[in-house]
């Protein structure tokens, strides 16, 4: 249904570096990062734990938003990635700010968090409305709204993102979108029902976790396997022909501590 979209977690990312003030920081900074695109990460890492530990207290918030990106770049777990991209979104200069919060969107899309990941786009396109990263903010919008089963909305944000040369990878991937909606394989005029949904994974352990937990409150709960619609791990709950119905289930899930929401069943 949707072109498949990368899967995201605690690894090097090189896809954009600003570069727009590098001469005014710290050389240890720039050495972090040139370690890291070149793949050494132990070695940018030791930079950034140095850096941090004897200069931040003291450095502008621009120099430690950047660190703190840097650091959720390489990252050993999602957590850590997501509390690191957040500070940097909110300290970095604009440049980093806004791959910070395209960087957090997609990590939360990727683990299961795709309204958050909707929210960290919207809030891109909203701070930063020149940033080149708009396009790619709204072709990563699409691949949330769809998980979420908004596929109007999902085509919607595909068509933002585009236009663009053939040669453009970002352009390439929304066009792709756009002919699965085109061909009605994302649009759907009559829903084929409902179902509640605790989350999206691109690994099997992190929706079995989920799967698991789930079921200790006596829920039913299965995990959907990744086909050619998504290359996710879907924990869903229920059939329902009726959206209040699943809605009902969802608020009862929710009071035992799952993120539950209602989406559209795949025909």
């Amino acid at each position: 249904m949707r072109p498949a979209f990368p899967i995201l977690l605690a690894v090097v990312l090189p896809l954009f570096v600003p570069t727009a003030g590098r001469s005014q920081t710290d050389e240890r900074l720039d050495a972090a990062e040139l370690a890291a695109d070149a793949g050494d990460v132990d070695q940018a890492r030791e930079y950034l734990r140095s850096w941090l530990d004897s200069e931040a207290a003291a450095r502008p918030d621009a120099e430690v938003g950047r660190a703190l990106f840097l650091r959720a770049r390489l990252a050993e777990s999602v957590d850590s990635a997501e509390v690191d991209y957040l500070e940097a979104a909110i300290r970095a200069d604009e440049d980093y700010a806004a791959l910070a919060r395209l960087r957090l969107a997609q990590l939360r899309l990727t683990s299961g968090q795709p309204a958050l990941a909707v929210g960290d786009l919207d809030l891109l396109r909203a701070d930063f409305p020149g940033s080149p990263l708009v396009p790619e903010s709204w072709l990563w919008s699409g691949f949330a709204l769809d998980v979420l089963g908004d596929p109007a909305s999902a085509c919607a944000a595909w068509a933002r993102a585009a236009d663009g040369p053939p040669s453009d990878p970002v352009a390439s991937q929304a066009r792709d979108g756009l002919s699965a909606c085109a061909a009605g394989r994302v649009v759907e005029a009559v829903s084929p029902g409902y179902t509640v949904q605790l989350g999206a994974f691109g690994r099997r352990e992190a929706a079995e976790e989920v799967r698991s937990r789930a079921s200790a409150t006596g829920t039913d709960v299965r995990v959907q396997e990744p086909d050619s619609s998504t290359p996710l791990y879907r924990v869903r709950v229920g059939h329902f022909t009726r959206k209040d119905d699943a809605a009902r289930l969802a608020v009862q899930l929710r009071s035992d501590g799952l993120e539950a929401i209602v989406v559209s069943e795949n025909p």
